[in-house]
């Protein structure tokens, strides 16, 4: 991990797995990400920004932006990513997909949203 001032944080060979199996979640031979350090001074609310490229659980490109309010705790996260082959997913991704969606590709371009209250009905 590197920081530079202006460009963000530098992550190399960044590996997420699920804790109790140690199956592999996410895997980005490199992923930089950005802070709005003024917005979490002032305001208590982190602003990021993220780009790179993800090996596992699928080979693509992908950019995220969002903000995270410490207040109220919510996060607000925009997710884009290049074309991903759906026979280049892993196993329990493409178990995922609807039955039909056995072959050819997709592109992500969601919101994802996160709140405490929505979180303990989970």
């Amino acid at each position: 991990m590197r920081y530079r001032p202006f460009q963000g944080l530098r992550l190399d060979d960044l590996r997420v797995v699920e804790r109790d199996t140690q199956r592999p979640w996410v895997h980005s031979p490199r992923l930089t990400v950005g802070v709005g350090w003024w917005s979490l001074l002032v305001r208590q609310e982190a602003v990021f920004r993220a780009h790179g490229s993800v090996e596992e659980p699928c080979r693509t490109q992908l950019r995220l932006t969002g903000r995270y309010g410490l207040r109220h705790q919510r996060l607000k996260a925009n997710l884009r990513t290049a074309e991903i082959e759906i026979g280049d997913m892993t196993a329990w991704l493409r178990e995922l997909l609807p039955k039909p969606l056995q072959s050819g590709a997709l592109r992500l371009n969601t919101t994802l949203v996160w709140e405490p209250e929505t979180a303990s009905r989970m």
